[in-house]
């Protein structure tokens, strides 16, 4: 396979401030090493209401060890999320994390800068009973609709899927748009 360099992307910050989200994708990473070993990671991915220069919405994303033990970042952010804690049989049985995709919460976004760069971080979800909830805005392409990038043509664009689509026959692609700015970049 050949190794390929790219020109680093500019991305246009997700503003900052507390945000009515919406979670629109849940990535299952696989055991991911880090400096603390290696572990089974989640990247959870909301779109904020924010707009964009273009119209379009902001996307924010996370990426959590998929632990619920009580002392674990994921395990906080769904008791915050909820506004609950877990109970016994959701912390033993485990939780199906696609119930996650399409509901709503607030976000805290922060921003922080680590060598030269500004990053958009999510600070905290604070329970939220709103009922103007967010709606998904239905551009964002979850992960689990494309195919790898390496099989893509050149010219390839990714698309919306419809409803009687197989994930099968997804064009290629990452789910990030090529137009700079429209996603914010993930913290990992």
């Amino acid at each position: 396979m050949p190794t390929i360099a790219r020109a680093e992307k500019t991305y246009m910050l997700a503003p900052d401030g507390l945000r009515q989200a919406i979670c629109c994708d849940v990535v299952d990473r696989g055991d991911v090493a880090d400096q603390w070993g290696t572990k089974p990671k989640v990247r959870i991915v909301w779109e904020i209401d924010k707009l964009t220069k273009d119209n379009r919405r902001f996307i924010i994303s996370q990426m959590f060890s998929r632990s619920l033990h009580e002392k674990a970042a994921f395990y906080r952010l769904l008791k915050n999320w909820r506004g609950r804690p877990l109970i016994r049989e959701e912390t033993e049985q485990g939780v199906d994390l696609e119930t996650l995709i399409d509901v709503p919460c607030q976000l805290l976004v922060a921003h922080s800068e680590r060598e030269g760069k500004t990053y958009a971080n999510i600070t905290a979800i604070p329970h939220d009973d709103d009922k103007t909830a967010l709606w998904p805005s239905g551009r964002y392409v979850r992960a689990k609709y494309l195919v790898e990038k390496s099989a893509a043509p050149a010219q390839s664009t990714t698309r919306e899927p419809a409803e009687d689509d197989d994930p099968g026959d997804e064009p290629p692609g990452d789910g990030y748009p090529e137009e700079d700015g429209y996603y914010a970049e993930p913290v990992f």
